[in-house]
């Protein structure tokens, strides 16, 4: 089974200096995370990581919405490390600002997803 994170704030969810993973062994998936607010900043050297170690598993879902995003020298990953699926990134708000951002899917395995849904009236990346 995978972990389920769901983070929701009713006016701004701000993250700094700080990591939130979700990680799988083996067979299982690496995590379904979902972050809502309708002001996200995502700041300096914050990291979200689902991911699958090693193994079959996926690396999971991550999805971001808000009415705005901002990510500046973040990193947003899903990775696997083995056969499994890179992750699902969806990205969905107004107004998206990314700056020294890196958004990520991969996998060392066969397949890889790359699914960015950016759905805004003025991206910025």
């Amino acid at each position: 089974m995978a972990v389920k994170s769901i983070l929701t704030a009713t006016r701004s969810f701000n993250l700094t200096n700080a990591r939130i993973e979700a990680e799988a062994l083996g067979s299982g998936a690496g995590g379904l995370v979902e972050i809502k607010a309708p002001a996200i900043t995502l700041g300096q050297d914050s990291e979200i990581n689902i991911s699958a170690v090693s193994g079959t598993g996926h690396a999971g879902v991550l999805t971001i919405a808000g009415t705005t995003i901002t990510a500046v020298n973040a990193d947003i990953k899903g990775e696997t490390f083995g056969e499994g699926d890179g992750a699902d990134i969806t990205l969905t708000a107004d107004d998206i600002t990314l700056t020294g951002t890196l958004i990520n899917s991969s996998t060392e395995g066969r397949r890889c997803r790359r699914l960015y849904c950016f759905n805004c009236r003025h991206d910025q990346y």
